[in-house]
This record gives C-alpha cells, sequence and structure tokens, in this order.
C-alpha cells in the first residue's frame, strides 16, 4: 500500500492560523494527509475532479472544502483552477476571544475529524469571501509579522470565518423544510453558471417539466431560464463594476457560452457594451437602468 504525504505549512501566524496560498493548478494533486492541520480550500476558477472519503466529486467556482484533521483528499482532472488554501489548527473558533461556535454552523463545519466537507457559495457569498480572501492574501505576502499585521489577520481571518459558517448553514440538509419549488430555486441560485438542466430541476420539483417551468414562472414571476440569464448579468455587471478582468474572463465566470454572445446579449439588455458600462461606472456616473427582475425572488 502506498502511503499518503502529509501535508505541514510551510509558515505559521500564530497558534491558529498558518499558511494562506494563492495558487493556479493545471495538474493532479497528489492524495494527501491533513494531520497537523485544518485545510480550508476555496475554488474561484476552473474544475477538477476531488477526491476524498471514498468518493469523487466535481469541484469548481464557489466550491468550498474544508478538510479536517486528520483528513486525506487530492485532486485530478484539474482545469484552469484558481484556489486558495488557508490551514489552520484543529481550533480555529477559538482564536477571537469569542465563542463563534454560537453561529449557526461554525460547530457543524469545524467539528469532527477524517472528513471533507464541501459545499457550495452563492454569487453573494461568493463575492464577500473572494474579497476577505484576496485582502487576507495581500496581508500575508506583505510579509508584515508585526502585531499589528498579526492582528488584522486573525480578524481578517475571523470574518472569513463566520462567511463560510454562515454559508454551510444555508446549505446544510434542511430540505424536508423546504418546498420542492424552493429546492429548484436554490440550485439555481447556487450552479447559475452551469448548464440548466430543466429535467433535473423538474425531478426535484416532483413536476413534468412543462409543469416545472408554469409553477415557476406562477411562484418567481420568470421562467427558470430568464431568471438563470438575470443571475448571470447581475454576476457580470459586478465584475465589471469590481475587477480589472478582461471581458472574456467575465463572460466565462458569469456563466455566458461565448464573449461574443455575452457582449450582443449585455448590449441587447443595457443599451451598452460592456466596455461602455465599465467606463461608466468607473467614472462615477449613474448606473443604467438593469432591466426588469424576476419579481418575488430576493
Amino acid at each position: 500500500m502506498k502511503d499518503i504525504p502529509t501535508y505541514s505549512p510551510p509558515t505559521k501566524v500564530d497558534d491558529v492560523l498558518f499558511n494562506i496560498s494563492h495558487q493556479m493548478v493545471g495538474g493532479d494533486v497528489e492524495n494527501h494527509a491533513h494531520n497537523e492541520c485544518i485545510e480550508i480550500t476555496l475554488i474561484f476558477a476552473g474544475k477538477a475532479l476531488h477526491h476524498a472519503d471514498g468518493r469523487s466529486v466535481i469541484f469548481q467556482k464557489g466550491d468550498v472544502g474544508v478538510t479536517l484533521l486528520g483528513g486525506t483528499h487530492g485532486m485530478s482532472k484539474c482545469t484552469g483552477m484558481e484556489l486558495f488554501t488557508v490551514s489552520c489548527s484543529g481550533k480555529p473558533e477559538a482564536m477571537t476571544g469569542f465563542n463563534l461556535n454560537l453561529l449557526s454552523g461554525m460547530r457543524e463545519l469545524f467539528s469532527g475529524s477524517k472528513v471533507t466537507r464541501i459545499f457550495h457559495l452563492n454569487s453573494i457569498e461568493f463575492a464577500d469571501v473572494y474579497r476577505v480572501m484576496k485582502h487576507l492574501e495581500q496581508l500575508h505576502s506583505s510579509g508584515g509579522h508585526t502585531e499589528p499585521y498579526r492582528g488584522e489577520l486573525r480578524s481578517g481571518f475571523a470574518i472569513l470565518l463566520c462567511l463560510l459558517a454562515r454559508a454551510y448553514a444555508r446549505s446544510m440538509p434542511q430540505e424536508a423544510g423546504l418546498s420542492r419549488m424552493e429546492r429548484a430555486l436554490n440550485y439555481i441560485n447556487e450552479h447559475f453558471t452551469e448548464q440548466l438542466d430543466l429535467k433535473y430541476l423538474s425531478h426535484l420539483s416532483a413536476l413534468s417539466v412543462s409543469q416545472f417551468i408554469r409553477s415557476f414562472k406562477s411562484s418567481y414571476g420568470s421562467t427558470p431560464i430568464n431568471y438563470q440569464l438575470e443571475l448571470r448579468f447581475n454576476e457580470a455587471s459586478r465584475l465589471l463594476r469590481e475587477s480589472n478582468l478582461s471581458i472574456s474572463e467575465i463572460s466565462y465566470r458569469s456563466g455566458f457560452e461565448s464573449s461574443a454572445y455575452f457582449a450582443t446579449a449585455f448590449k441587447r439588455k443595457y443599451a451598452m457594451s460592456p466596455r461602455e458600462y465599465r467606463k461608466i461606472e468607473n467614472a462615477g456616473n449613474k448606473k443604467p437602468h438593469a432591466g426588469k427582475v424576476a419579481q418575488g425572488v430576493k
């Protein structure tokens, strides 16, 4: 039997927060163990097959994996993967002097050992986590080891834990209390950049495809396809405002099949090209009218 290598954090901020790493991964990640630390992995682009706990699942943009003490995992078929990893002690909730276990999801996410818990961030959670992670990366890479730097890193890490706990609490198995239509809505919210499978959504709702489309529109004022498109436009416009990514990269990250289709669809909706929209937003002018949003959906 092949020995499984053990990962050891190369740096250490303090006794709770260890290493922060931003990586582009284009090849396989060997199966490895985390006997000395918890590892939090956040996927910001690309796709891979993640292997842990005897099963393999697709790991892609918006997914978070928390590998607890003693857990082993690895990845294969990595394509354009951009990820952050944060490693910490087995007691991350103890870092602030305030009992973070009082937060819904914190205990459920970080208690236990020898497992990897995977969940998905919705678009709002993803945006918040991305900003926090970029700030933590900048602080960590600055090489500051003074107490003010460590204090800011610890505070930022505590915020990250709170965001992840909230997202995990939302994603915990609570579907018994949801209507079947709400399950389909939650799925679209979490997977809006992917191709929409109406057969799968109708299965979640225990309806035929045609019945599902009618019921969705009756409940939320929009067809599933149009609702998904609205989410993609919202994400694209946010990236145009808040990032320096290229138009083609924004179209990809927002789920559009091509940059040409994205540019055409965006101009049809906003009456201006993505570049014109970005220019106006950067100049601080009044935002263009965003079009009608599906009623009754928040």
